[in-house]
């Protein structure tokens, strides 16, 4: 309609709402032509009363979602698009998509959804010099005890929480730091940054500042509950699984796997006693227990081929169970050192790593090796590697072990042999399957306080990214270690067979 004919429609539905002044339909007919008129403001008036009115017209939902983008309250329209969809039962066609991208790509926190840098900066804090590490989908620290590895995914545990719970400033980073993880007191010259996307939070001279303003959380929040709301039947619509794959890309929930997760097979039933009696456990241990409770609720049963056994969750009871032919079954309370480091790693991956509450997980882990031969330790780490990429979860790995280090390097490795010819997909896929494979881009990796070689820094990147894989003279420098003595002594006997 011209600009003539728009007025006239007004007049005529100015005649008939004085009739019918509480009538949804010819509020939210109104409201669209006041729309085509460019009177935003009234015609959010009319459709706000359509919709508040009971009126189940999808068009209403449509324009209301297109005012409010044109007055600037984008997460507001953001969740009159999902309404839209979901009043016409996602046949809309695809332009509301482009529509809702468009109001999306115009909010605060599109920053964090299109960005994909992240990044800490630490210096003097506890046994850390200095470091600067790239945090990818993918990363793994490795390095001798003490050199601030564990500090490291400690640090990035406390920054994503601080983010989440919007808790930016210095009194809950230093009650974290300090009261949750045991970590030490912040020094004078102590200086740690991190960066996710646009945002940062920095801790300098004692004070916590951060550039997230509260209009990110008002929106975050609005699309966060928005997201809670919609969460079962986001399949079904592809606005909703659009406002999934990007406004909630890069927020993931931090669940921390520590060292002590061995102590879960003695204490994972006796969680409630120890927050009762107020027993002095550290925070992070307690939490861990809570999130092995609901793992192990939620999934009962988890088959351990490579161990030859499976684990049983029976009347509360944790329950190793070999696949012998008479089944033998012991409590994971008495198993094995390794089947208690395993099991609990792995029923948290089964479980969390699927789950979104609703965003994705970020996992840190420490010491995946922990108790295991090197042969295991290869297939829990192609396991959990595969479980987190193909659930849109983040890795960080920390670990002393050259045995993870290699496993990986062949994952990366895979991936090159394929990108350089094709042709040797299905051969490469028999000896790595294509699930385990690791995408370079996706991957960064660091040695901390490595003295083995002379000049090296304290925090060295050992990722080549012209070849996609782990530098090779840190692999060999490695090797050489461990071949060094036998070669030594070698030479020795070969000299004495000489005499």
């Amino acid at each position: 309609m011209n600009k003539e004919a728009l007025i006239k429609e007004i007049s005529s539905l100015n005649e008939k709402i004085k009739l019918e002044t509480n009538n949804s339909e010819l509020l939210g007919q109104r409201g669209i032509v006041l729309f085509q008129l460019g009177k935003f403001e009234d015609s959010l008036m009319d459709l706000n009363k359509a919709i508040e009115g009971g009126s189940q017209n999808g068009l209403f939902y449509f324009y209301r979602a297109n005012c409010k983008v044109k007055l600037s309250k984008y997460a507001d329209a953001i969740e009159d698009f999902v309404e839209y969809e979901i009043e016409n039962n996602g046949n809309n066609g695809i332009g509301y998509i482009e529509d809702y991208k468009s109001a999306f790509s115009k909010t605060t926190l599109s920053q964090l959804a299109y960005s994909h840098g992240e990044k800490i900066i630490v210096k003097h804090y506890g046994p850390i010099q200095e470091i600067e590490i790239e945090i990818k989908p993918i990363t793994v620290i490795i390095g001798s005890t003490g050199s601030g590895k564990s500090t490291i995914i400690k640090l990035l545990h406390v920054f994503r929480n601080l983010i989440i719970n919007s808790e930016l400033n210095t009194e809950k980073f230093k009650e974290a730091i300090i009261d949750k993880f045991k970590m030490p007191e912040p020094i004078a010259e102590t200086f740690i940054r991190f960066e996710l996307g646009a945002f940062f939070i920095e801790y300098t001279e004692g004070v916590l500042n951060s550039n997230i303003s509260n209009d990110f959380y008002n929106e975050w929040n609005k699309l966060k509950e928005l997201s809670e709301k919609k969460l079962k039947i986001k399949d079904k619509f592809p606005l909703i699984k659009t406002l999934f794959d990007e406004a909630v890309l890069n927020i993931h929930t931090p669940l921390y796997v520590p060292v002590e997760r061995t102590f879960t097979a003695t204490f994972s039933n006796y969680l409630a006693s120890f927050q009762r009696s107020k027993i002095p456990i550290a925070d992070f241990i307690l939490q861990f227990l809570e999130s092995f409770s609901f793992a192990r609720d939620g999934v009962k049963t988890l088959d351990l081929p490579f161990l030859n056994s499976t684990y049983r969750l029976k009347n509360n009871v944790d329950i190793i169970e070999h696949n012998d032919k008479d089944k033998t079954a012991i409590g994971l309370d008495i198993a094995s050192s390794g089947f208690q480091a395993i099991v609990p790693l792995l029923l948290i991956f089964e479980h969390f790593s699927k789950e979104k509450d609703p965003f994705s997980y970020c996992f840190e882990i420490e010491e995946p090796e922990l108790n295991l031969f090197p042969s295991i330790q290869k297939i829990i780490i192609e396991q959990i590697l595969s479980k987190a990429k193909n659930n849109n979860c983040r890795l960080i790995v920390a670990t002393h072990s050259p045995y993870i280090l290699t496993a990986i390097n062949n994952l990366l490795f895979a991936t090159r042999v394929v990108n350089t010819d094709a042709g040797n997909k299905e051969a490469v896929n028999d000896i790595i399957p294509s699930e385990f494979h690791i995408n370079p881009d996706d991957f960064a990796a660091y040695s901390l306080g490595n003295t083995l070689i002379a000049d090296t820094p304290y925090c060295e990147d050992i990722f080549n990214p012209k070849t996609g894989t782990i530098k090779q003279n840190y692999l060999d420098t490695v090797s050489d270690i461990l071949g060094r003595d036998f070669n030594n002594l070698y030479a020795l006997h070969s000299k004495s067979l000489r005499k």
